[in-house]
Protein backbone atom coordinates (compact mmCIF):
# COMPACT_ATOMS: atom_id res chain seq x y z
CA UNK A 1 0.00 0.00 0.00
CA UNK A 2 1.22 3.52 -0.82
CA UNK A 3 1.97 5.72 2.18
CA UNK A 4 -0.25 8.82 2.34
CA UNK A 5 1.32 11.81 4.13
CA UNK A 6 -0.52 12.79 7.32
CA UNK A 7 -1.77 16.08 5.83
CA UNK A 8 -3.75 14.09 3.22
CA UNK A 9 -5.24 11.45 5.54
CA UNK A 10 -8.57 13.31 5.68
CA UNK A 11 -8.92 13.38 1.87
CA UNK A 12 -8.99 9.62 1.53
CA UNK A 13 -12.15 7.65 0.84
CA UNK A 14 -11.23 4.11 1.85
CA UNK A 15 -8.62 3.12 -0.71
CA UNK A 16 -8.99 6.36 -2.73
CA UNK A 17 -7.88 9.96 -2.44
CA UNK A 18 -9.98 12.97 -3.44
CA UNK A 19 -8.35 15.10 -6.13
CA UNK A 20 -9.63 18.52 -7.20
CA UNK A 21 -8.84 18.94 -10.91
CA UNK A 22 -9.11 22.42 -12.43
CA UNK A 23 -6.99 22.04 -15.58
CA UNK A 24 -6.61 19.35 -18.21
CA UNK A 25 -7.47 16.62 -15.69
CA UNK A 26 -11.08 17.85 -15.65
CA UNK A 27 -11.39 15.90 -18.90
CA UNK A 28 -12.09 12.27 -17.99
CA UNK A 29 -10.33 10.86 -21.08
CA UNK A 30 -7.18 12.86 -20.34
CA UNK A 31 -7.09 11.74 -16.70
CA UNK A 32 -7.82 8.11 -17.60
CA UNK A 33 -4.78 8.12 -19.90
CA UNK A 34 -2.73 9.06 -16.82
CA UNK A 35 -4.27 6.91 -14.07
CA UNK A 36 -6.81 4.12 -13.85
CA UNK A 37 -9.80 3.40 -11.66
CA UNK A 38 -10.99 6.98 -11.26
CA UNK A 39 -14.53 7.83 -10.17
CA UNK A 40 -16.17 11.22 -10.55
CA UNK A 41 -17.45 12.54 -7.23
CA UNK A 42 -18.87 15.73 -8.76
CA UNK A 43 -18.30 19.33 -9.68
CA UNK A 44 -16.83 21.56 -6.98
CA UNK A 45 -15.37 25.02 -6.51
CA UNK A 46 -12.45 26.42 -4.58
CA UNK A 47 -13.21 29.84 -3.06
CA UNK A 48 -10.73 32.69 -2.87
CA UNK A 49 -8.57 31.33 -5.70
CA UNK A 50 -8.32 32.17 -9.38
CA UNK A 51 -7.40 30.24 -12.50
CA UNK A 52 -4.18 31.31 -14.20
CA UNK A 53 -2.16 30.44 -17.32
CA UNK A 54 1.15 31.16 -15.65
CA UNK A 55 2.76 27.76 -15.00
CA UNK A 56 5.93 27.41 -17.07
CA UNK A 57 5.95 24.12 -18.98
CA UNK A 58 9.04 22.38 -20.32
CA UNK A 59 7.50 22.66 -23.80
CA UNK A 60 7.63 26.48 -23.70
CA UNK A 61 3.91 27.03 -23.22
CA UNK A 62 1.87 27.75 -20.13
CA UNK A 63 -0.25 25.26 -18.23
CA UNK A 64 -3.15 25.88 -15.86
CA UNK A 65 -2.44 26.91 -12.30
CA UNK A 66 -4.39 28.32 -9.39
CA UNK A 67 -3.41 30.96 -6.89
CA UNK A 68 -5.03 32.65 -3.91
CA UNK A 69 -7.26 35.57 -4.91
CA UNK A 70 -9.75 37.21 -2.54
CA UNK A 71 -13.28 36.80 -3.84
CA UNK A 72 -12.22 34.48 -6.65
CA UNK A 73 -13.68 31.08 -7.42
CA UNK A 74 -12.10 28.20 -9.34
CA UNK A 75 -14.45 25.52 -10.61
CA UNK A 76 -13.30 22.00 -11.28
CA UNK A 77 -14.00 18.32 -10.91
CA UNK A 78 -13.58 16.26 -7.77
CA UNK A 79 -12.21 12.81 -8.64
CA UNK A 80 -11.78 9.79 -6.42
CA UNK A 81 -8.39 8.35 -7.39
CA UNK A 82 -7.25 4.96 -6.09
CA UNK A 83 -4.41 5.36 -3.60
CA UNK A 84 -2.44 2.84 -5.68
CA UNK A 85 -2.61 5.32 -8.62
CA UNK A 86 -1.37 8.32 -6.60
CA UNK A 87 2.25 7.85 -7.71
CA UNK A 88 1.18 7.87 -11.37
CA UNK A 89 -0.82 11.06 -10.85
CA UNK A 90 2.12 12.68 -9.06
CA UNK A 91 4.38 11.73 -11.96
CA UNK A 92 1.93 13.14 -14.55
CA UNK A 93 1.91 16.41 -12.60
CA UNK A 94 5.71 16.56 -12.43
CA UNK A 95 5.89 15.87 -8.71
CA UNK A 96 8.08 13.55 -6.71
CA UNK A 97 8.60 13.88 -2.94
CA UNK A 98 12.30 13.12 -3.40
CA UNK A 99 12.92 15.63 -6.21
CA UNK A 100 13.79 19.27 -5.59
CA UNK A 101 12.71 20.81 -8.89
CA UNK A 102 9.03 19.81 -9.06
CA UNK A 103 6.52 21.34 -11.46
CA UNK A 104 3.45 21.07 -9.24
CA UNK A 105 3.03 19.88 -5.69
CA UNK A 106 -0.05 18.57 -3.91
CA UNK A 107 -1.81 20.92 -1.51
CA UNK A 108 -4.68 20.30 0.87
CA UNK A 109 -7.65 22.51 -0.09
CA UNK A 110 -11.26 22.77 1.00
CA UNK A 111 -13.65 22.74 -1.94
CA UNK A 112 -17.44 23.02 -2.01
CA UNK A 113 -19.87 20.98 -4.05
CA UNK A 114 -22.79 22.60 -5.90
CA UNK A 115 -24.89 22.33 -2.73
CA UNK A 116 -22.28 24.13 -0.63
CA UNK A 117 -21.04 21.02 1.18
CA UNK A 118 -17.32 21.43 2.09
CA UNK A 119 -14.87 18.63 1.33
CA UNK A 120 -11.13 18.40 1.81
CA UNK A 121 -9.25 17.44 -1.33
CA UNK A 122 -5.80 17.41 -2.83
CA UNK A 123 -5.03 19.92 -5.59
CA UNK A 124 -1.80 20.29 -7.54
CA UNK A 125 -0.49 23.87 -7.48
CA UNK A 126 2.56 25.07 -9.41
CA UNK A 127 5.76 25.28 -7.39
CA UNK A 128 7.59 28.48 -6.64
CA UNK A 129 9.96 29.27 -9.49
CA UNK A 130 7.67 27.52 -12.01
CA UNK A 131 5.30 30.46 -12.57
CA UNK A 132 5.36 33.90 -14.13
CA UNK A 133 3.78 37.09 -12.84
CA UNK A 134 1.66 37.47 -15.99
CA UNK A 135 -0.35 34.87 -17.85
CA UNK A 136 1.21 33.68 -21.11
CA UNK A 137 -0.11 31.47 -23.94
CA UNK A 138 -0.94 27.81 -23.57
CA UNK A 139 -1.03 25.62 -26.63
CA UNK A 140 -4.39 25.39 -28.41
CA UNK A 141 -4.58 21.63 -27.81
CA UNK A 142 -4.04 22.09 -24.07
CA UNK A 143 -6.64 24.85 -23.96
CA UNK A 144 -9.00 22.45 -25.72
CA UNK A 145 -8.52 19.93 -22.87
CA UNK A 146 -9.71 22.60 -20.42
CA UNK A 147 -12.70 23.62 -22.53
CA UNK A 148 -13.79 20.03 -23.16
CA UNK A 149 -13.40 19.16 -19.48
CA UNK A 150 -15.51 22.15 -18.46
CA UNK A 151 -18.16 21.29 -21.04
CA UNK A 152 -18.16 17.56 -20.20
CA UNK A 153 -18.77 18.37 -16.54
CA UNK A 154 -21.43 21.04 -17.04
CA UNK A 155 -19.50 24.05 -15.79
CA UNK A 156 -21.29 27.34 -16.36
CA UNK A 157 -21.02 29.35 -19.56
CA UNK A 158 -19.56 32.22 -17.52
CA UNK A 159 -16.77 30.02 -16.22
CA UNK A 160 -16.17 28.52 -19.67
CA UNK A 161 -15.87 32.10 -20.98
CA UNK A 162 -13.26 32.72 -18.28
CA UNK A 163 -11.29 29.68 -19.48
CA UNK A 164 -11.70 30.79 -23.09
CA UNK A 165 -10.12 34.16 -22.27
CA UNK A 166 -6.86 32.49 -21.24
CA UNK A 167 -4.13 33.23 -23.80
CA UNK A 168 -3.45 30.51 -26.36
CA UNK A 169 -1.12 29.89 -29.29
CA UNK A 170 -0.56 27.20 -31.92
CA UNK A 171 2.02 24.53 -31.07
CA UNK A 172 4.92 24.67 -33.52
CA UNK A 173 5.62 20.97 -32.94
CA UNK A 174 3.08 19.48 -35.36
CA UNK A 175 3.60 15.91 -34.12
CA UNK A 176 2.81 16.88 -30.52
CA UNK A 177 -0.09 19.05 -31.69
CA UNK A 178 -1.66 16.24 -33.72
CA UNK A 179 -1.10 13.64 -30.97
CA UNK A 180 -2.90 15.81 -28.41
CA UNK A 181 -5.64 16.95 -30.77
CA UNK A 182 -6.40 13.25 -31.40
CA UNK A 183 -7.06 12.89 -27.68
CA UNK A 184 -9.50 15.81 -27.78
CA UNK A 185 -11.32 14.27 -30.74
CA UNK A 186 -11.82 11.00 -28.85
CA UNK A 187 -13.99 12.89 -26.36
Amino acid sequence: MIDIPDRFQNVTEGESILNFAYGSNMLRGRLEKRVGGIRKVGVAYLPDYRLRANKISDDGSSKANIEPYAGGRVWGVLWSVPVAEREGLDSAEGYSPVRRNNHYEPHLVTVYDVNGKPMDAMAYIACEGRTTEEDFPMYVWYHRFLMLGAEENGLTKEYMDEIDRLPKIDDGDRTRHLRNMRITMEQ
